[in-house]
């Protein structure tokens, strides 16, 4: 039987792609209908690339919440690497090398101001979902995580009747 993603409640069908959910009011597109109570499996990877940071923000909208935490550590590690540099450059005083100086000041500070706001942007969607934004991203963190993505759900069923003894 088709039921709901979200409540478990049998559906009824509108079309080939859409059901709707009368305990819910919603019409359900075919990726979140489920059958008999199932919940949905939600699907994501346990690493991320620090050039998905590239990616628009709509397409980082679009990454699991453990996608973007993993994301998050990366962009931070970046950024710190990339001041570190930065602040190298502001020491160096030299007048033959004076161009060059500048020219990697300016893309520095360039790539450091582009990391900033793209850690911002990663925040606030975390933000958005789980209701702060976590201070540091240690290892035992991030596990914890993916072991909470990673779990089985229960079923969405309703027992009429209570559990007999033996």
């Amino acid at each position: 039987m088709k039921t709901c993603g979200y409540c478990g409640s049998e559906v009824s069908s509108l079309d080939e792609k859409h059901f709707y959910c009368d305990f819910c009011e919603m019409k359900l597109s075919r990726d979140r209908v489920t059958e008999n109570g199932e919940r949905r499996i939600i699907y994501f990877r346990d690493f991320a690339f620090l050039d998905w940071i590239k990616r628009s923000t709509p397409e980082l909208m679009m990454l699991h919440t453990v996608e973007l935490l993993l994301l998050l550590r990366e962009a931070r590690k970046a950024r710190s690497d990339n001041f570190g540099a930065l602040h190298l450059f502001n020491k160096v005083e030299s007048k033959e090398v004076e161009e060059e100086i500048r020219e990697a000041k300016s893309y520095q500070g360039g790539e450091y101001k582009y990391l900033t706001r793209k850690m911002w942007v990663l925040e606030n969607i975390i933000r958005d979902r789980i209701g702060y934004v976590p201070e540091r991203m240690s290892q035992a963190f991030l596990i914890k995580q993916m072991e909470q993505a990673k779990k089985e759900p229960k079923k969405m069923r309703i027992r009429n009747e209570p559990k007999k003894s033996l």
